[in-house]
């Protein structure tokens, strides 16, 4: 008999200790509750309050008076400026040497190449690409 797992809840919060860390204090500081901008697993749904927050933050700057970004324009943005920049610089990194793809159980691919650019072997993630099935049949 399977058991359910249940997905364990909880509350996250700003921690003041983390202003006091190295990596973080150059851009990390803490905002009123009103004016805080949470994403999660990526999502561009949280975009469409991008533009309020941004507003309220620099209220004095002109550059966000006409700032309109909400879901439609950001996942354009995503797919056919930010994604085809990245791919070819991979391409153009990788070159015409060997690569090797790494997939895991929810097809998240990434490929493995030694960096001209870094000088050293790395695995960034490529793609999620959706499953059809997740069993061995060949298709």
């Amino acid at each position: 008999m399977e058991v359910p797992l249940k997905k364990k809840n909880y509350a996250q919060k700003y921690r003041k200790e983390w202003e006091s860390l190295s990596e973080f204090q150059t851009w990390l500081k803490h905002l009123p509750e009103e004016v805080q901008f949470r994403t999660e697993h990526s999502s561009v749904s949280c975009i469409d309050h991008l533009s309020d927050l941004v507003k309220s933050v620099f209220p004095d700057s002109k550059a966000t008076d006409d700032l309109k970004i909400h879901r439609t324009k950001c996942t354009e943005i995503i797919k056919n400026v930010l994604a085809p920049h990245f791919v070819e610089e991979l391409l153009k990194d990788i070159g015409q040497q060997k690569y090797s793809l790494i997939t895991s159980k929810q097809l998240g691919i990434v490929i493995r190449y030694f960096s001209r650019n870094l000088k050293k072997v790395v695995s960034p993630f490529l793609a999620l690409e959706p499953l059809k099935a997740c069993d061995a049949v060949e298709s």
